[in-house]
């Protein structure tokens, strides 16, 4: 069962699903804890939402992690991300735009490198000119109270959460913290990684796919050097 739940994970394959299903459904209410929790896991995964709520009813004794109401978005949206409602535990869909230049930065509050990159491009000048998007990964949890405690504390930096990976399809790697540069949709290039003397240099190397003119602003000095975590930037030619 782990097994299939990391295939799935990794390929983002539903038929990996359908497969956890077969077994949990042979095994009935012999089925084991870990494997109710495994199963729920990848069906939040896979936004299964009423699918999660039904194995939750049907095993009260298993610690699952509750998932909350989702206010779909009106047509002729087309949602790509969710927003995490502060009044009402719920999920709000939203049409994220793209147009224009935009910085996707897939990041999470319980990663440390995403904290760190969030905290030193907190206002800087190397941001100026994009649309910033913070924008969680899918993963098997949806973590609500993580995100909603976060984004009160920063307002100016908050978080949304993707809906599917399919929504995404110019996003390859969803790994934190990794940087997209997207223009009309389209990508031009990314990075990942943020080293404890900062990816500054990336970053600007990534701006100047939009504006070989691009230099940094005085108040924003670069790294002399780059640690073995700071990576190159690929150009999105593909």
């Amino acid at each position: 069962m782990r097994a299939t739940q990391r295939l799935a994970y990794y390929s983002d394959d539903p038929q990996y699903l359908e497969d956890m299903a077969s077994v949990v459904q042979r095994l009935g209410p012999s089925i084991a804890p870990d494997a109710v929790k495994i199963y729920h896991a990848s069906l939040i995964q896979f936004r299964r939402f009423d699918q999660v709520r039904q194995l939750a009813l049907q095993h009260p004794d298993v610690a699952l992690e509750s998932v909350p109401r989702v206010v779909a978005a009106p047509p002729p949206a087309r949602p790509n991300a969710y927003v995490m409602e502060t009044r009402q535990r719920q999920l709000r869909e939203i049409e994220i735009p793209l147009h224009d230049a935009t910085l996707i930065a897939v990041v999470h509050p319980h990663c440390g490198f995403s904290r760190r990159a969030m905290d030193a491009l907190r206002g800087s000048p190397l941001l100026q000119g994009l649309t910033v998007r913070w924008i969680a990964p899918v993963g098997r949890r949806i973590d609500y109270d993580v995100f909603v405690e976060w984004n009160a504390a920063h307002a100016d930096q908050s978080i949304v959460l993707a809906r599917r990976t399919a929504d995404w399809p110019m996003i390859d790697d969803w790994a934190t913290p990794t940087f997209y540069l997207l223009r009309n949709g389209k990508l031009v290039a990314h990075f990942s990684g943020w080293p404890k003397d900062g990816n500054q240099e990336l970053l600007l190397e990534l701006g100047r796919n939009l504006d070989p003119r691009r230099k940094p602003e005085p108040d924003a000095p670069l790294p002399a050097g780059r640690t073995d975590a700071a990576r190159t930037v690929e150009p999105g030619n593909r």
